[in-house]
């Protein structure tokens, strides 16, 4: 087969999934660009609503802001928990002309929201055709790379993102690309400044990039060795631009450098310190309600809702380590459920309803699909694993999957939440089309 050929072959498998993704993505905001009345006589937009609502609000407000006269440091929000999408969100409005919100807030529908899911489809898929030309450097097997692209282009895990309004289809594909400039590591210091760069705008997307220049260093050190610090300090300063850049950007927001997102410190707080400290979320939200009182905190002011920040992240860092071992625990028991694939996630948070009392049991059913549909996937991977073991090679490659799967377990293994774990199904993509192209190598050799 020639150069040529498979090309054209890795071509139509990802317009496949391209074409798939967009027409995904338009169905469903046809279907689901609506209010809807929950179960406590409240409306909700069926799409814009719990994180995705927070990035649309924030557009909502950098697209006003920036219309109204104001420049582009003054506009929008500080970072929440994404910088760069809801930028992203606001260009796209002021691109078409449209307005995303009325003047009561409330989210305007019918308003060419489908443009984003194809936004996003199309930078993935543009992303995939880079990490490609990358696999064509590495695997001498065609088939191998085509196993590869096809569960990167169509595993439904991973599609149903780049169809959808959530913040995950834009990282993703930023980390294809750090992926793909990764398994060729290079000295050259404008490459390495690259990547830096890049790591610090999955950063902008999502703050789960905040230490992924550590695994990036680890990497460094074995493959260049005593010559590491040059190409490290590239990337390491590439990095740094983006982060203060985004620094500077929170000082103008509330006249205080800053770079650590606010997710970040409320985040373990509501998830994990009653946990911890073996207390209900009642109580944990009492002694937060003491404090406030006895600090006079007015939850309005933004200097004291910083304060409200800084309470739940030290009560959090307090918990954390008075019961370090009960975290150990959690965090190992969370990591192994984060671990099932959940295809239908996206599906269903449209018809999603958190006011009815322990909604998520409804989908307790799914288990039955998405347990056999996770082994059968972690089989191939497993294989895939063995094979690079058995034949000794592919280390590089071995390393670089390991470490990144191994952070972001690490940093978010501890939600229990699947949607965080997605990044390492792009890693994991190696090992299942190795896995595959073995499984199906037996199975003719046995014929």
């Amino acid at each position: 087969m020639t150069q040529l050929d498979r090309t054209k072959t890795i071509t139509f498998i990802i317009l496949a999934g391209f074409i798939y993704s967009v027409i995904l993505g338009i169905i469903n905001t046809n279907k689901y660009d609506n209010y809807r009345i929950l179960e406590n006589g409240k409306f909700e937009h069926s799409i814009i609503r719990t994180d995705i609502g927070s990035y649309w609000r924030q557009a909502h407000k950098f697209k006003t802001d920036f219309e109204g006269g104001k420049n582009f440091f003054d506009s929008g929000t500080n970072y929440k928990d994404s910088y760069l999408y809801p930028k992203i969100i606001a260009s796209y409005y002021m691109l078409v002309d449209k307005d995303i919100a009325n003047l009561s807030g409330f989210m305007i529908v019918d308003n060419l929201k489908f443009g984003i899911p194809i936004l996003n489809s199309l930078i993935f898929y543009l992303a995939l055709i880079f990490f490609s030309k990358k696999l064509l450097l590495i695997f001498k097997k065609p088939a191998i790379i085509y196993y590869i692209i096809f569960f990167l282009s169509l595993e439904p895990t991973l599609t149903q993102y780049h169809s959808s309004y959530w913040s995950e289809s834009l990282y993703l594909s930023l980390i294809l690309i750090i992926f793909g400039l990764l398994l060729e590591p290079s000295k050259k210091i404008s490459l390495n400044f690259l990547i830096g760069i890049l790591i610090g705008l999955s950063f902008l997307q999502r703050s789960v990039s905040l230490y992924l220049i550590i695994p990036v260093t680890v990497y460094y050190f074995f493959q260049f060795k005593k010559s590491f610090f040059i190409p490290l300090i590239s990337c390491i300063l590439g990095n740094l631009i983006v982060v203060f850049f985004l620094g500077y950007t929170n000082y103008m927001q509330d006249q205080k450098f800053s770079v650590i997102p606010d997710d970040q410190k409320d985040g373990p707080y509501y998830l994990l310190a009653h946990g911890l400290n073996g207390e209900t979320k009642e109580e944990k939200y009492k002694k937060r309600d003491v404090w406030i009182k006895e600090n006079n905190i007015n939850s309005r002011n933004k200097i004291d809702q910083k304060k409200i920040l800084d309470y739940q992240n030290q009560y959090f860092k307090d918990a954390l380590k008075n019961n370090f071992s009960s975290f150990v625990i959690i965090h190992l028991k969370k990591s192994i459920q984060a671990q099932i694939l959940n295809p239908f996630f996206v599906n269903n948070a449209y018809k999603q309803d958190k006011t009815i009392k322990n909604y998520w049991e409804k989908n307790y059913h799914l288990y039955k699909y998405k347990i056999p549909y996770s082994l059968l996937i972690y089989f191939f991977c497993f294989l895939g694993f063995v094979k690079i073991i058995l034949k000794n090679h592919h280390k590089r490659l071995l390393l670089l999957t390991f470490l990144f799967i191994i952070y972001y377990t690490g940093i978010l293994g501890w939600v229990g939440w699947n949607r965080y774990m997605v990044p390492n199904l792009i890693f994991l993509s190696i090992f299942f089309g190795l896995g595959l192209n073995t499984f199906i190598e037996y199975i003719k050799s046995k014929k």
